[in-house]
């Protein structure tokens, strides 16, 4: 017994002296220089540059962004919503060089509201999810996956307020599709009027978005989507790219993915109906979208820090998981395994972070590195749901 005491209590000494390196100045100069470097290179923000800025650059000189209707849709040709090519309009005013940078900036800016959003304030949080792959290549790329997970914090803060928590949802919707299942969330909830006004906002704010590009290619565009989906699932971490290396055909490699992702949604039905707008229904409504999307980039898997973040508001072995992907690349290029084991990964990864911490259940703990209970604990029950949602309307 005094053998594991003094094994705990030097393992507690070692933690923390190395604890600044790797939660704080590793992971921030890191993404520091790794990112400066790619600037020199002109190799910083590559979605933003070769699709987002284009296309914002021709919406406000009165040009369509989207591909004519008889041409070749490829991995390059820009399919994203209107309103992707419309919110960064005022970004087309700067030239690439001043915009790329301002971009990434924006994304930084970001990911910290993100976790200030989730009131995280564990110091270790904000540095170590600097040294998550899917983090840095959602900075490096320069996507939308960034502001999309603030706004998902920003909604788990106001899911009691309907106007608030729609206006949010569909905006999201609208730039997003694959986010659909947040309308299911509330639905199921009886939160109709939320779903309601994520519906409309999402419809508002597409037509909208159409209208300021002139509704070219809107006819044709529900084609071209399905034509890149179908081009695109197979070369990303999607259970259709891992169906079809395993000998399955695409058509039905999509079935299973559908399959799949729909029992995933069922299963944060079910939570939802039990529990209500809690915790570890919307992790599993986040993972469920994940999994129903038609494409699936490696910086998508950004998106779980929102719900690890709420599951876990303290810093803890679980927030060091997602460095576990750096080897893998943003995309697979090709139908491959690697989608299973990052898959499975990460809903192992929610599986654990919605469990009692060891905290709670064991008096031995290596103080710092394991979470310790928390007063946060949210969603435990319906009464506390609406107890949290009362608070997140106050705020």
């Amino acid at each position: 017994m005094q053998a594991r005491l003094r094994l705990t209590t030097l393992a507690h000494t070692g933690w923390t002296l190395v604890e600044p390196l790797v939660c704080g100045v590793v992971p921030v100069v890191f993404t520091t220089v790794v990112l400066l470097a790619a600037s020199r290179h002109n190799y910083l923000a590559v979605d933003f540059h070769h699709h987002f800025w284009p296309a914002a650059y021709q919406v406000l000189h009165g040009v369509s962004p989207f591909p004519a209707a008889h041409a070749k849709i490829n991995l390059g040709s820009f399919i994203y919503p209107a309103f992707a090519a419309v919110l960064l309009v005022p970004f087309a005013l700067f030239s690439r060089a001043i915009g790329d940078p301002l971009f990434v900036v924006i994304l930084a800016a970001a990911l910290f509201f993100t976790l200030r959003l989730l009131r995280i304030r564990d110091w270790r949080c904000y540095g170590i999810v600097l040294a998550w792959a899917p983090v840095f290549h959602a900075l490096h790329t320069a996507n939308f996956t960034l502001l999309i997970a603030v706004a998902l914090a920003a909604v788990w803060r106001v899911r009691g307020r309907p106007i608030a928590a729609g206006a949010i949802v569909g905006s999201v919707i609208a730039l997003k599709v694959f986010m659909w299942p947040l309308v299911i969330w509330f639905l199921v909830a009886k939160r109709y009027r939320a779903a309601a006004w994520s519906i409309a906002f999402a419809a508002v704010i597409t037509v909208a978005s159409w209208g300021a590009v002139g509704f070219a290619e809107f006819t044709t565009y529900p084609r071209m989507v399905a034509t890149f989906d179908r081009i695109s699932a197979p070369a990303t971490y999607t259970l259709v790219g891992a169906g079809v290396r395993l000998g399955l055909g695409q058509t039905a490699a999509e079935a299973v993915a559908w399959v799949v992702g729909l029992t995933c949604l069922a299963f944060a039905i079910a939570l939802t109906r039990r529990n209500g707008l809690d915790a570890r229904s919307f992790a599993a409504v986040v993972f469920a979208a994940i999994l129903l999307s038609p494409i699936v980039w490696l910086h998508y898997f950004t998106l779980l820090l929102v719900p690890l973040a709420i599951l876990r508001p303290r810093f803890g072995p679980l927030w060091m998981v997602p460095i576990l992907f750096w080897p893998l690349r943003v995309g697979p290029a090709g139908p491959s395994l690697l989608s299973l084991p990052l898959l499975i990964g990460s809903a192992v990864l929610l599986v654990l972070a919605a469990r009692p911490s060891r905290a709670q259940k064991s008096p031995v703990m290596l103080r710092g590195m394991l979470p310790r209970p928390s007063p946060r604990s949210v969603g435990e029950s319906p009464a506390a749901d609406r107890a949290a949602a009362a608070s997140a309307g106050g705020g």
